[in-house]
């Protein structure tokens, strides 16, 4: 990733806002709060929404594909060399316009399809962390990947 491909901390919050209101519309018309939750590496993601309505109860949104391009587009402009960037985030947006996120760097992802684990070596190539900054199940994915891209080199001779 090179150093043009990072946002500032604007170009992030104009980012957020965008996501927000494209959340909004695709909302029903009676929700005071939707969450989306976004896991993602760089070769794909999985998001899903949610809305609290006035009454309390919760219904599915379908995410618009442009909350879920904006968000991958988020996570690559937020990486830091040594840090990595995040795996989950989850954005809440509430009437009348206000929101939050929360970014987590070092849980694994939860993905609707199974994520084998070249999918993480992969990622980890595009956004490389320090070693303080790689949790153990991520070490442990990475080993195995590298174990079984040994063997189909070795196989490959």
């Amino acid at each position: 990733m090179s150093a043009r491909d990072r946002l500032t901390p604007s170009q992030q919050e104009s980012l957020l806002r965008e996501i927000g209101q494209a959340l909004a519309k695709a909302a029903p018309r009676n929700w005071s709060e939707v969450t989306l939750r976004c896991d993602a590496l760089v070769e794909f993601r999985s998001t899903e929404a949610t809305a609290v309505l006035d009454d309390g109860t919760s219904t599915s949104v379908s995410v618009p594909t442009e909350a879920a391009v904006k968000m991958g587009r988020l996570r690559t402009g937020m990486y830091t060399p040594g840090k990595g960037t995040w795996y989950t985030a989850i954005y809440r947006v509430m009437q009348p316009g206000r929101y939050t996120i929360d970014y987590n760097y070092t849980d694994e992802p939860s993905f609707s399809i199974p994520v084998n684990d070249y999918d993480f070596l992969v990622d980890s190539r595009a956004y490389p962390r320090d070693s303080d900054a790689t949790p153990g199940w991520l070490r442990r994915r990475l080993a195995a990947a590298l174990e079984a891209e040994a063997v189909a080199k070795d196989n490959d001779h």
